[in-house]
């Protein structure tokens, strides 16, 4: 008879229902204020107690030590950089709440160690963000949501409503969706039609950041479609005669709802139109988002020279913008802070400094070198949409919010927890096959 590794009662050891609930739970509960921090905390609890219990089964586990490398890059920086930290108060209170990412997340690739509990999870993922995006298209089109909440023009809160973070929440979870995709397409391709509206919730979202994240990812993601699934060239057919029915049912949406394609292009002309006045050098006709960006970024290269060593603190890039930017800097004028410099690798420098570069560096030599282990032991096929999920929310010129803030940290670390046990799941998978 094989031991109970767990000396805690059967309930409290990993479970792949418990953590799949959890995890669905935290993504449902996302847009209502802090509610997600419910199910957080208590996988937070569940994974501080499974390590406590069994600490050695838990570092053997190759997903956790992906987590765990990832985890100490981000947190150890921080805390060097807590010690003399402009915002002492809240940087150490920052420092003290990230291990809670990590414990639930520890808990999560304990917990999903199969494909087939990885496929499950994936599909939930997939259900809640496209009733989403239909709910963002409806109120797009209606005026309103299914839940009452209204569009005013312009940009499209959809379910986050009064806030705009529908397009970076969806951009940032799109590896999954289009592997849950793939996934369904195998029983029915027609089911790649669900990415319509996912694709028009983040186009329509407005933020030019998710664009860019949705172009990037569905390049990669098509690379990989095509050279590591079963079948390419079958499979490419069915999905660009999806495609052409897509298409077409854009069309007879386009002309039956007209004053639906007017605000699309409106909206469209309104945000790419100063992108292109930027690209072309022309910065005068850029638009006032852009060009605060560009201040921010110049602000924050000044923090950055006069805090080189570790940093402002973990948020504090905000408490010291107004001393280091231009008297012309947009925020400035205004009389308002800048909360964090709107690009990944920038915040890590000013609020973690030369410390916070340094770890990143070996979390992404870590996540590049996990890559190229899977290519060498043929386990591509199985972990790359896993990989990709990580890399697009740790990739170096990311706009998304606030790296450090709760919120998109929350967000952040979610996906990188699911993504482990993915990897890990596909490290047991290829070593069956070997």
């Amino acid at each position: 008879m094989v031991e109970d590794r767990y000396t805690m009662p059967r309930w409290f050891a990993p479970n792949a229902s418990v953590g799949t609930g959890l995890l669905l739970a935290f993504l449902v509960l996302l847009p209502f204020a802090g509610l997600y921090n419910i199910p957080l905390l208590v996988l937070c609890g569940l994974g501080l107690w499974c390590l406590v219990a069994s600490p050695r089964d838990m570092l053997d586990d190759d997903g956790l030590r992906l987590l765990l490398v990832l985890f100490l890059c981000v947190w150890l920086p921080m805390t060097i950089a807590a010690v003399d930290a402009v915002s002492p108060v809240e940087s150490w209170r920052k420092v003290a709440s990230f291990p809670v990412f990590f414990l639930a997340g520890a808990y999560v690739v304990r917990a999903i160690r199969r494909e087939v509990e990885l496929r499950r999870l994936l599909f939930g993922v997939w259900v809640v963000c496209i009733f989403w995006s239909i709910d963002a298209s409806w109120q797009f089109v209606h005026g309103f949501n299914l839940f009452g909440f209204p569009y005013q023009g312009g940009r499209v809160p959809g379910i986050f409503h009064p806030d705009l973070k529908l397009g970076i929440v969806l951009a940032t979870l799109s590896p999954l969706v289009l592997e849950a995709t793939r996934q369904l397409a195998v029983r029915s391709v027609w089911v790649v039609l669900a990415l319509v509206p996912f694709f028009a919730a983040i186009v329509l979202s407005g933020s030019r950041s998710s664009w860019i994240v949705l172009i990037a990812v569905v390049a990669v993601y098509g690379w990989y479609l095509f050279r590591w699934t079963a079948e390419p060239a079958v499979r490419g057919r069915a999905v660009l005669r999806v495609a052409a029915v897509g298409a077409l049912a854009c069309g007879a949406l386009a002309y039956t709802v007209p004053q639906a394609v007017g605000h699309m292009h409106e909206l469209l002309v309104k945000r790419v139109g100063p992108v292109a006045h930027l690209l072309s050098g022309d910065s005068q006709r850029a638009d006032g988002a852009i060009q605060a960006r560009l201040a921010a970024w110049e602000s924050a290269g000044r923090v950055f020279r006069a805090h080189w060593f570790n940093g402002v603190g973990p948020r504090g890039f905000r408490h010291v913008h107004a001393d280091h930017a231009s008297a012309s800097d947009p925020y400035v004028s205004r009389g308002k802070a800048l909360n964090y410099p709107h690009i990944l690798v920038l915040e890590i420098a000013v609020e973690t400094g030369l410390v916070g570069l340094l770890g990143y560096l070996v979390a992404l030599t870590a996540l590049m070198r996990r890559l190229l282990d899977m290519g060498r032991a043929q386990q591509l096929p199985h972990g790359f949409p896993y990989w990709l999920a990580i890399a697009v929310v740790l990739f170096p010129l990311a706009t998304h919010l606030a790296f450090y803030a709760h919120f998109m940290g929350a967000l952040i670390w979610w996906t990188i927890a699911i993504s482990a046990a993915g990897l890990g799941a596909a490290t047991r998978v290829g070593k069956t096959h070997a």
